[in-house]
């Protein structure tokens, strides 16, 4: 850190997180240019290809109209319940905070004039378009470190938009790519080069629009206010307090005050006592370096997969030390233990740690570029930004290729015969599905909301929530000797006029209700999945 804070001159001095700025003098840390945004010839390209890494393995699985992750029909149908006058937690499980539901709407809205397919492909597209935002956005973050400029950028962009946690995130409607967003706005304008506080309170929002969307967001909102405090900005770190505090309260005050109790279980007491997928730490850290998912891409040597995990945490070291992004690196290391230490832990959970990740690898790649090219920290404005551009990308191409060819080979989501099966149950007045998703494909989940069908918005979130989902020692009970969900389920499943089942066959039905649904008449086989009708009792 530049501590020549006692300067001979009466230039007053700013204070921003691991920084110290003199006015009137340098606007913006050494190493960074006067322009706000990154130049249209590193942002753009990074986009572009964030988009099409996001995409390209979409269309080569399921297509966009395919089934993928199950929560992706769970927030885009509790969207759908919301316009059709249904409040989530009291009326329907929801096991977050309401934000996910509310940034969908206007998706969901549209399904009244397109489809309900339709408007699902839409949100997906949007999902994706988030992400080269993110990119974007984690480029222009690492910029801002002293020695980094455009070649940290460019590092860190580029191994954003192929991090193969962040696309397994960001290639539908899931949580972790908002959490990730109101990360880098609240970073880019806490790094800014004058202390206005109204981007402090601007900061705050952001990082409190991302604890409305899963609580998990106030781990950065807790390390920010704390680093703030070590800095002695008590100001500055009450201003960002108040902006998370207003956030919060504006999404999720309405739908607190109409079912408190059981918001409050669902949001905190249910999440705190899941233990479903609860990986090993070496699971997880294989993860979070972004190898976990290489089994389902292409498959390099392991000798390169080895060389590309080591350069990686070499570049973030050197990130750590050269340029001494310390409030980067602690939120790094609040998310990497909040990984390692949550109930639960999923794939695409990695990419909560993938921006302050490739931020430093960005920077510790434009350090070491830096320094090899001769220059020293003082003297780092006069060494060529186009050379520091060259020699970092150069430092970080071994990574940087090596996840572009895992993203290569990834294929995402299986194909579902959504309007085969919604025609074939065209003249069904309700119609149940162990997923949401199925309902939205078939366009018939805004149909039954409209005609006052039950609906299950979240059928498996329902397991987390019951009494008997818990032993009295506190572990969870398995869904195949859930007996109280299971009959809840087969009770809804037998509610409508048809059917159709696309994960409960293997993800909890005891054989017994098994039998119970295979001997219901088919109305249609298509792929692989059948729709039945459900006999009048």
């Amino acid at each position: 850190m530049n501590r020549r804070n006692s300067d001979s001159s009466r230039s007053s001095t700013i204070r921003i997180p691991g920084r110290i700025l003199h006015r009137g003098s340098a606007r913006r840390p050494d190493g960074a240019t006067a322009a706000t945004l990154l130049p249209a010839a590193v942002w753009l390209p990074i986009a572009l290809l964030a988009f099409a890494a996001r995409l390209l393995p979409t269309l080569r699985g399921g297509g966009l109209a395919g089934i993928d992750d199950y929560d992706e029909g769970v927030y885009f149908g509790g969207a759908q319940a919301l316009t059709a006058g249904r409040f989530p937690y009291r009326d329907f499980v929801l096991l977050h905070p309401p934000g996910i539901i509310l940034l969908l709407v206007p998706f969901a809205a549209l399904a009244r004039v397109l489809s309900d397919h339709r408007a699902f492909e839409l949100a997906r597209l949007a999902f994706m378009a988030l992400g080269s935002l993110n990119a974007v956005l984690t480029a222009a973050v690492a910029r801002r470190a002293r020695l980094g400029g455009l070649g940290a950028a460019a590092v860190a962009g580029a191994l954003y938009a192929v991090w193969p946690p962040a696309i397994d995130a960001e290639s539908s409607t899931l949580l972790t790519p908002l959490n990730t967003l109101g990360l880098l706005v609240a970073v880019l304008l806490l790094y800014r080069r004058t202390s206005r506080s109204s981007e402090e309170f601007l900061a705050g929002a952001a990082l409190g629009a991302a604890a409305a969307v899963k609580i998990w967001g106030v781990v950065p909102l807790v390390v920010i206010l704390g680093w703030q405090l070590v800095q002695r900005q008590r100001r500055p770190a009450a201003r960002v307090a108040l902006g998370a505090a207003a956030a919060v309260t504006a999404v999720c005050l309405p739908f607190f005050l109409a079912a408190p109790g059981r918001m409050f279980r669902m949001v905190v007491l249910d999440q705190l006592e899941r233990g479903e997928a609860n990986e090993g730490v070496r699971r997880r850290l294989s993860g979070i370096l972004g190898v976990a998912r290489f089994g389902s891409g292409a498959r390099p040597p392991v000798w390169l997969l080895l060389a590309a995990v080591v350069l990686l945490c070499a570049l973030v070291v050197a990130g750590v030390l050269i340029d001494r992004a310390w409030l980067v690196t602690a939120l790094l290391a609040a998310v990497v233990a909040m990984l390692l230490l949550a109930p639960s832990f999923f794939a695409h959970y990695a990419a909560y740690a993938a921006a302050p990740l490739l931020i430093l690898t960005g920077t510790g790649s434009a350090g070491l570029a830096v320094l090899a090219g001769g220059s020293t920290r003082r003297t780092a404005e006069a060494f060529d930004r186009r050379a520091v551009a060259v020699v970092a990308l150069a430092v970080a191409v071994v990574p940087i290729m090596v996840f572009a060819a895992v993203v290569a080979g990834l294929h995402r989501g299986t194909r579902f015969p959504g309007a085969a099966l919604g025609q074939a149950a065209a003249s069904s007045r309700c119609v149940t599905a162990d997923s949401p998703g199925a309902l939205i494909e078939m366009d018939l989940l805004s149909r039954d909301l409209a005609r006052g069908c039950r609906v299950w918005v979240d059928v498996t979130g329902l397991t987390y929530d019951l009494p008997s989902a818990r032993r009295p020692d506190g572990a969870q009970v398995p869904r195949r000797l859930n007996r109280p969900w299971q009959q809840a389920l087969i009770g809804y499943l037998l509610s409508g006029n048809a059917t159709v089942l696309v994960r409960s066959a293997s993800d909890g039905f005891s054989p017994s209700d098994a039998r119970t649904i295979d001997r219901l008449p088919v109305l249609a086989r298509d792929s692989g999945e059948t729709l039945r009708r459900v006999m009048p009792r």
